[in-house]
């Protein structure tokens, strides 16, 4: 049991956190006006600390059960080795020259009642362990599952969230598109008349106020078309990240290195930062 501590453990919750590190780090790739703490956001860095300290733990559990284990292994060639160093012990009182280096060497090692003693000692703590790692993983996977579940919960309402923005985003620009189509038109057979009809100066002056400002209109909706299809962009650039975001698979994450730390959980950025080595 010490050793498949030992073996598994420091692989536990590794791809999952590959994923959610490299979540964070797509997200960081976001345009800057798309870049804000959101409902994703604070889901991934509460993932991220629940499987930081999930395998902190299991990782703490697999030291000790390697301690365990060369313990035990120790313990396991001085029972076996037990009757030689026995018959040297002999050997010793009949041929040492001196007294007290004959005295050092026949109790340099435990005897075998106290080997045996510690073995029992062994066993007990190694079932300890044991059972300390079975309710452990039981219990980090629970967690690890209900954070990784409610980050998915997340990437989906934002989905949907972002998806209905760009799509009243597409309406409206539709909308705006034909405004301003009509309103050239109007303002070229305002134009037109101006040029065509014979007007008195105080009539001409009222034509050309009219068509100033149906200019001015026309560059305003122009200026607002602008600002929607910027919107438009950004909003389809961020459903694009947090759509691949909502797909990454553990294959793909296990290419990732790690450089994310405990303590680098960011304040104001979309994901922690990355601080690289």
């Amino acid at each position: 049991a010490c050793c498949a501590l030992t073996v598994a453990f420091p692989r536990m919750k590794f791809s999952v956190m590959m994923v959610c590190e490299m979540r964070l780090k797509l997200r960081d790739d976001k345009p800057e006006e798309e870049t804000f703490r959101d409902i994703v956001h604070e889901a991934l860095e509460v993932e991220w600390q629940v499987l930081s300290k999930s395998r902190e733990e299991l990782q703490e559990l697999s030291r000790q059960g390697d301690e365990c284990r060369q313990e035990m292994l120790h313990c396991e060639a001085m029972l076996v080795t037990g009757p030689s160093r026995e018959n040297v012990k002999a050997r010793q009182k009949v041929t040492a020259s001196l007294p007290q280096l004959a005295t050092r060497s026949l109790y340099a090692a435990p005897s075998i009642e106290e080997l045996l003693a510690k073995s029992y000692e062994l066993v007990e703590k190694a079932a300890k362990i044991t059972e300390d790692a079975e309710e452990a993983v039981l219990r980090t996977d629970d967690e690890c599952a209900k954070a990784s579940a409610h980050t998915t919960a997340c990437f989906d309402k934002r989905k949907t969230q972002t998806d209905t923005h760009r799509k009243n985003l597409e309406k409206v620009k539709k909308e705006a598109k034909a405004t301003i189509s009509d309103a050239e038109k109007r303002l070229s057979m305002l134009t037109m008349r101006a040029h065509k009809t014979p007007e008195t100066p105080r009539s001409a002056a009222e034509t050309q106020a009219q068509v100033q400002a149906a200019d001015d209109f026309i560059n305003q909706l122009k200026a607002g078309k602008r600002r929607i299809e910027t919107d438009y962009r950004l909003k389809t650039s961020s459903f694009r990240i947090d759509k691949s975001c909502r797909e990454l698979t553990k294959v793909r994450a296990g290419t990732h290195v790690s450089s994310l730390h405990p303590i680098a959980l960011g304040s104001s950025q979309s994901s922690p930062n990355l601080t690289g080595g």
